[in-house]
């Protein structure tokens, strides 16, 4: 009887103990910056797909998945060292032939005073924008977005911040009903500097993205503030990054922005929403800008 009691008091302790691992493919390379679920919260990989969990596990399975394989639940009492991912097959579709390039179209950023703000984010939020376009040619293909992060003149004198970046990623999304369902396109993670105002171009056109007319989405994904020297994440208490707004409208698009979370099932909030609530006026959606292609 005593020995039982010793193993029941004992089983909780697990849950404490510090979880590592690594995920790879069923050919054994590693897979970066993979999205782990547990808990209703979570976090991401490190570029060589170790990962560390210090958080005490309550949940009963964790989530492992990232665009490109088929995700996968684990339960936690089962955990492996070795996670591995299968890649998903992709179905081609109906392959529609164009023909070259006829125009190449540049559409800037809104022009915004730096009053209007930004946006501050933490690991695991990814803003969202849904982008409706009004005047746009019947053919048209995204070349390139580009997103403004503000500098954040406070986090300076932060500890090693010479060695740290923010990591975030462009994904895009289809639209169906006004929801974001399907993800078509997730870029490589970048880097974006800590203390000056960045503007990050993404390239997409070899990704043949269509503009529909009913509108489309993309969101910028804030994986985590990553030690470049030590070659992994780092815990922060303030937010890291912050995009930058605008409350300016555009002739050729509608925009709306909602907060969601990568790591959680929360349910996405509208943006201009959650500032009327710190008592904001007016609309407020991230500020862009992309080129485009007409064939």
């Amino acid at each position: 009887m005593r020995y039982i009691l010793s193993v029941l008091f004992l089983i909780p302790s697990l849950f404490f103990a510090q979880v590592k691992g690594v995920v790879k493919d069923t050919n054994g390379n590693v897979i970066p910056f993979v999205s782990i679920r547990f808990n209703k919260a979570g976090l991401y990989a490190n570029a060589d797909g170790s990962f560390k969990i210090l958080d005490r596990i309550t949940s009963d399975s964790i989530y492992f998945s990232c665009i490109g394989f088929t995700p996968k639940a684990i339960a936690t009492n089962t955990l492996p060292s070795t996670i591995t991912l299968t890649s998903e097959r992709e179905e081609l579709n109906d392959v529609t032939v164009y023909d070259k390039v006829k125009s190449t179209h540049q559409v800037d950023f809104l022009k915004t005073p730096n009053s209007i703000g930004n946006w501050p984010s933490f690991m695991g939020n990814e803003i969202v924008t849904y982008f409706t376009p009004k005047q746009l040619p019947k053919n048209a293909f995204f070349k390139s977005i580009s997103i403004k992060f503000a500098k954040i003149i406070e986090l300076k004198n932060m500890e090693d911040v010479d060695n740290l970046r923010n990591i975030v990623r462009l994904n895009i999304y289809t639209l169906e009903n006004d929801i974001p369902t399907d993800r078509i396109y997730s870029s490589d993670p970048v880097q974006i500097d800590f203390i000056n105002q960045v503007e990050r171009k993404f390239a997409i056109e070899k990704e043949f993205i269509k503009i529909p007319k009913e509108g489309i989405c993309f969101g910028i994904e804030i994986l985590g503030t990553y030690n470049v020297q030590k070659d992994a994440f780092v815990k922060v208490s303030n937010a890291i990054i912050r995009p930058v707004l605008t409350h300016k409208t555009s002739d050729l698009y509608n925009a709306q922005s909602y907060i969601k979370s990568t790591l959680t099932a929360i349910k996405p909030v509208n943006l201009t929403d959650l500032l009327h609530k710190t008592g904001f006026e007016g609309e407020r959606f991230l500020n862009f800008a992309f080129e485009y292609v007409v064939y």
